[in-house]
């Protein structure tokens, strides 16, 4: 998009008093165009959106020329253009890419966030970043990056309630919907979960076939695989002495 910017405005090359201005030079197609303008206006990066037409374009007034500034090429978006068409955005976004961007730059984080999920009459699947070895996504929300489910819970229900989990009641990690979402304390979390922890919570016989009743003071321990492992010990103990000779050390 372009800003005609009159003679006397302070960023004209053509305002009074300035005996420095050049005159404008025939560009391609006999269309004036801003010296210093036409230099940027590579090959390699032509305009995308309509806007960028006028670009090209210079009309003389005055005794000197009014002055077109640019911005970013994409349509939708206001921001200065900083090199290639772009504005310093979507620039960096294309040089860490190498993609050329085709869409606005989203200002909040929840237009941000809200753009990468895809929603489902059963989930809503986030789309985006992704920590655990994949399995929660990962977002930002206030400069921080979050559990993708818990910023979706705080943009449509409200703070989580301290020291709560989210548990998926869908069973999906990747899910951000907030009524597939409770919370919960951790350990419950932990106990719904598939974890070694959550199996064994429910386990009610060892590896070795007994029996698992309650809780036991220091967890949930078989007290006769304990009792087995004890009197072991004690037989290594007493073969070991039995194999000493007397008197030595």
């Amino acid at each position: 998009m372009l800003h005609n910017l009159s003679p006397g405005h302070p960023g004209s090359p053509g305002r009074p008093g300035n005996t420095k201005a050049r005159p404008p030079s025939t560009g391609r197609a006999g269309r004036l165009v801003v010296p210093s303008t036409l230099e940027r206006a590579g090959a390699e990066y032509p305009p995308i959106n309509a806007a960028a037409t006028a670009w090209h374009t210079d009309s003389v007034s005055g005794n000197g020329y009014s002055r077109l500034v640019r911005t970013c090429d994409i349509q939708g978006c206001e921001r200065p253009h900083e090199a290639k068409g772009y504005c310093h955005a979507h620039y960096t976004s294309y040089k860490r890419t190498g993609v050329p961007p085709t869409r606005p730059v989203l200002d909040t984080d929840q237009a941000r966030f809200w753009a990468k999920v895809t929603k489902s009459p059963d989930c809503w699947l986030w789309i985006g970043a992704t920590a655990s070895e994949g399995r929660y996504g990962a977002a930002t929300l206030a400069g921080h990056v979050q559990p993708a489910h818990r910023v979706a819970y705080q943009l449509e229900v409200g703070e989580i309630p301290a020291g709560l989990d989210l548990d998926h009641l869908c069973r999906n990690t990747l899910c951000v919907r907030p009524d597939h979402l409770e919370p919960v304390t951790h350990r419950e979390n932990v106990l719904r979960g598939d974890s070694p922890s959550a199996i064994n919570a429910v386990r009610i016989v060892c590896q070795r076939g007994h029996t698992i009743t309650g809780q036991q003071p220091s967890g949930r321990l078989c007290l006769e695989c304990r009792r087995e492992n004890n009197r072991e010990r004690t037989r290594r103990y007493r073969e070991r002495l039995r194999a000493t000779p007397a008197g030595a050390d």
